[in-house]
Formats: structure tokens, C-alpha cells, sequence
């Protein structure tokens, strides 16, 4: 998914139309200062409620955050569109080439209740996942419920969070300068996502990415 030129599959709705990745690009780099990396939908609306943080860790510093588009030209009502979309975003922890990928695996998780195929991840009802950094969560994701909290209060009003917008408003970011952490928001699948790790041949984490729909679609 992150070499620019490969075709991943066709859309489902035109099995004629294939999905290319055009381009990778360098998204923006987020700081994790604890080393404990929370991969969940950032919409969680209790500020108690335990975030998908994952059982390995990264050291403490700073990390560049790729995106993966890809273009899959369609027609609707008589209109021609790119198709383009985010179909994976990756977490970059260090400078390696892949040797294989496992499911990464959250606090909490009892593998000794899975078995194979199962797929383990967050879920989400609004197609929107995030990087960020676990002991900074609860403030990283203020802007998220603060804007729950107000359509819920105030129905109909115009309500803006206090994000930055990024990669033409395909991703947010918040930063936490209190405590020195950011979360950056992404394109995920509807429903169950997973994050996945990749490993170099010695086993080092190299890089943690989730699929957008358009990676899960075409890949099926």
C-alpha cells in the first residue's frame, strides 16, 4: 500500500476500475512522550472510558505519520470523480523494510480466547481512527467530546472543534503543549479496524498502520 504505482484490487462497484496508490505523502509527525500508544476512535464520549492503548511499546520521542492514496476513477449521475481516498495510514517508528505483520494487541486483550482469524481492533461508528499518546489521551480528545457535548445540548447550532485540520481535512490534529503529546486523526473502515505492526527480519517494530475503506474494499 506504500508504493506509490501498485494496484491493490478493483472497486467493488466496478470490477473493471482498479485502485492505485499515487501517491504516499508524510502526513505530519506526532510527539509521544509516555512511549504507550493509544490506536482508537478519538469519538470515545466518556472521558473514563479505557482508549485501545497497545501492549507494545515505542520509545519515548517523535514520529512521522504517511498516508496512502489511492485513485479509482468513477461516474455517478452523469459526473466523473477521482476516486481518490486515503486507503492506509502508517506510523513510522523506525527505518526498516517489513518482514511480516501481526494484529496488534491492546491492554486487556485475552489471546487466549482467540483463535484463528479472528481479528482484533477498535471499532468505530463514524469511519475515524487516531494516533496518540495514552497519558495524554484524556486531554487530546477534550475537543471531540467538547463537541458532542454541544450538538447534544445545542441541536442545529453551527459547532467547530478546536482541531487543526491537515492533508486538505482528511486528518486533525491535537496538541497537548502542557504535556508535550499530539493525536492525529485518520481515515478508518466503519465498523471494526485493525492496527497492524510491521516487523524487520530481527523482529524490530518498524512501523503500525491502519486501513482506510478504500485499502480494506479493494483488498478483499
Amino acid at each position: 500500500m506504500f508504493t506509490p504505482g501498485s494496484l491493490l484490487g478493483a472497486r467493488s462497484d466496478d470490477p473493471r476500475q482498479l485502485v492505485e496508490v499515487v501517491e504516499v505523502a508524510r502526513v505530519s509527525s506526532i510527539r509521544v512522550p509516555s512511549g504507550r500508544l493509544v490506536v482508537d476512535t478519538p469519538w470515545l464520549q466518556d472521558e473514563d472510558e479505557e482508549p485501545r492503548e497497545l501492549v507494545v511499546r515505542i520509545p519515548p520521542g517523535v514520529y512521522g505519520v504517511d498516508a496512502a492514496w489511492t485513485e479509482a476513477p468513477y461516474e455517478f449521475m452523469g459526473k466523473y470523480f477521482s476516486g481518490r481516498e486515503v486507503a492506509a495510514t502508517r506510523l513510522c517508528v523506525r527505518e526498516g523494510t517489513v518482514a511480516v505483520w501481526e494484529m496488534g494487541l491492546a491492554v486487556g486483550d485475552d489471546i487466549e480466547r482467540l483463535r484463528q482469524g479472528d481479528e482484533v481492533g477498535f471499532n468505530t461508528d463514524t469511519s475515524t481512527g487516531s494516533f496518540g499518546d495514552a497519558a495524554a489521551w484524556p486531554a487530546l480528545t477534550a475537543p471531540f467530546r467538547t463537541f458532542w457535548e454541544q450538538r447534544r445540548t445545542a441541536p442545529g447550532t453551527l459547532v467547530s472543534r478546536a482541531t487543526e485540520s491537515l492533508g486538505d481535512g482528511e486528518f486533525e490534529m491535537v496538541r497537548d503543549e502542557a504535556q508535550g503529546a499530539d493525536l492525529i486523526t485518520f481515515s478508518a473502515t466503519e465498523g471494526l479496524s485493525v492496527a497492524w505492526l510491521g516487523r524487520t527480519e530481527d523482529g524490530e517494530l518498524s512501523a503500525i498502520v491502519v486501513m482506510g475503506h478504500m485499502g480494506m474494499e479493494a483488498l478483499a
